[in-house]
């Protein structure tokens, strides 16, 4: 108990510091059909979380030197259908920006977003799409060749259907290892993001390819209540 307590005090008084957070998302409803993930987040508590925890820039914003820290970026991992039903018109309503990493193998899918709903997504100037790989593989865990596989062909798959270049990745589960590193370059992405309990201390982050995020669940929402 005293454990979680002070993990709490410490999270929140992060938050209240200067220093950039990008949230990582998954389910944003509670529909049992759209459950395709144990990284949930009822409705109500996404939005109430949203309207909380600006102001938002989108990623390429973020990636910019000499701008002002303690903003924050929206980004949503797998693809799931919630975010084109549910997130994108609450965010776009609030004139929010936010990235979606996409399973290319689980397009049209059931609980999945559709290939014309992913296209109408990438058509609004708010919306930026990255690649979370072909199939959801724990990249410190595969293969060389598995691993090129996934960056390399999620990639090309996502600039095909989408007419332009795929500069992001969200490692699945956060996982990856210096294998993963060297060919993330070679792929030709810019930035990759992990899953890591701290928000981007502002000029003390170097590695474009390890940038934390704060998964925003469930299970992990009291720590950020302010």
């Amino acid at each position: 108990m005293l454990k979680r307590t002070l993990k709490k005090a410490y999270l929140n008084l992060l938050l209240h510091l200067p220093n950039d957070r990008i949230y990582a998302f998954h389910n944003v409803s509670s529909h049992p059909a759209l459950e395709l993930t144990g990284r949930k987040l009822d409705t109500a508590k996404f939005h109430d979380f949203v309207l909380r925890h600006g102001p938002y820039i989108s990623l390429e914003e973020m990636g910019q030197p000499g701008r002002p820290g303690g903003k924050a970026a929206i980004t949503f991992d797998d693809g799931l259908e919630d975010v084109y039903t549910i997130a994108y018109p609450f965010l776009k309503g609030k004139g929010i920006p936010f990235t979606v990493f996409v399973l290319t193998d689980k397009l049209d899918q059931p609980g999945y977003l559709t290939t014309a709903q992913l296209l109408e997504l990438a058509a609004d100037p708010l919306v930026t799409i990255g690649s979370h790989g072909t199939d959801h593989t724990r990249m410190g865990q595969a293969d060389g060749e598995k691993q090129r596989h996934e960056l390399v062909d999620s990639k090309a798959a996502l600039e095909k259907l989408l007419n332009r270049s795929c500069k992001y990745f969200a490692y699945p589960f956060g996982s990856y290892n210096d294998t993963t590193l060297e060919l993330m370059r070679e792929a030709g992405y810019t930035l990759a993001y992990a899953v890591k309990g701290r928000p981007l201390l502002r000029g003390n982050h170097n590695d474009p390819f390890t940038l934390p995020r704060l998964s925003i669940d469930d299970t992990t929402l009291e720590f950020y209540d302010r």
